[in-house]
């Protein structure tokens, strides 16, 4: 019986290492444009952390080419990583991203502000767990 190999194919270690990879600057990428566009513009645009999970999923998609749970689970986590670094440079600027002292403010200030019992802040942490859903869902092929 005569076997045909595919040496074109890449392994599923090196597609999911493209898919960390591609994820990974689209998630810095987009967590710095909307950190500073919401710092400028002194608006939080909630509904961009769902445009932000798909951008993120589809990179890992188109990247990573994985049908297994790993790759969903990548991009939830990659989509997180994103609304928290852009809800950083929101708060507190990108010049402070490296002064390890404002962690610990940032986390009392982001617990305060979210978890808070408006209106406001339930919706906008909906808006960010969209997002981290639709980061889950479009990450794979599936």
């Amino acid at each position: 019986m005569l076997k045909v190999f595919n040496t074109d194919a890449i392994s599923r270690n090196t597609r999911f290492f493209r898919g960390l990879i591609a994820g990974f600057i689209t998630a810095v990428l987009l967590a710095i444009v909307y950190g500073f566009l919401s710092r400028f513009i002194v608006v939080e645009f909630s509904m961009a952390f769902i445009g932000m999970g798909y951008l993120i999923g589809m990179a890992i998609q188109r990247f990573g080419r994985g049908v297994k749970l790993q790759f969903s689970i990548l991009g939830a986590v990659l989509t997180l990583f994103c609304i928290l670094l852009s809800d950083f440079i929101y708060f507190f600027g990108f010049e402070n991203l490296t002064a390890f002292s404002f962690y610990p403010t940032f986390l009392v200030h982001y617990l305060r502000v979210f978890l808070r019992v408006d209106l406001n802040s339930i919706l906008s942490t909906l808006f960010r767990l969209g997002g981290i859903y639709a980061g889950y869902i479009y990450s794979r092929i599936v």
